[in-house]
């Protein structure tokens, strides 16, 4: 369907908001569907074939949104487990992937924002597309302002508020790459 779609002036916008598993040997990252288990294959989708899936789309460029509480697949040994390996094939994919907005960087649950009724994560991010995240207030939210708005202020209300630790990721580093007009 969005192959039929998009064409070379398309941006897409990949979100993903749930739970996600992580290899015990290679640390590669699986979405899980809201109806699937971890316990096999069924509802899971890799980032790999994500990724696979983007190239192939005629597309200009992807933003990708995951907000997500990462668990090891079952039968890990947990002190034995690679950290998720949210960069595997990021070099190989074609330029058109812009950037990688990720809630959590390690395994860990993601913490929720009771108000909103949403990740903790998602909700700076809406917040930062209403423009608190245009950091150099030139009308323009770019989605490298609005990875570092939403991971810092993660950050920061996890440590002071929450008593826990949360730290996103946004993939490549924010000023390496170009600057993607989000809003």
């Amino acid at each position: 369907w969005l192959k039929k779609k998009a064409d070379a002036s398309t941006t897409l916008y990949v979100f993903f908001s749930g739970r996600a598993l992580v290899d015990g040997g290679t640390g590669a990252v699986s979405l899980m569907a809201h109806d699937g288990t971890s316990a096999g294959p069924n509802g899971l989708y890799s980032l790999r074939r994500l990724q696979e899936a983007i190239q192939r789309l005629p597309i200009r460029r992807a933003v990708l949104f995951f907000d997500v509480s990462l668990e090891p697949a079952p039968g890990v040994d947990l002190p034995t487990i690679p950290q998720p390996d949210w960069e595997s094939g990021l070099s190989d994919a074609r330029k058109d992937v812009e950037m990688w907005m990720v809630g959590n960087r390690k395994l860990q649950e993601a913490q929720a924002h009771d108000q909103s009724k949403h990740g903790l994560f998602t909700y700076y991010l809406l917040r930062g597309l209403q423009g608190v995240a245009d950091l150099n207030r030139d009308e323009t939210v770019t989605a490298g302002e609005l990875c570092t708005y939403a991971r810092s202020q993660v950050i920061q209300i996890t440590k002071e508020h929450l008593r826990s630790k949360q730290e996103p990721l946004c993939l490549p580093q924010v000023g390496r790459g170009r600057m993607v007009r989000i809003y």
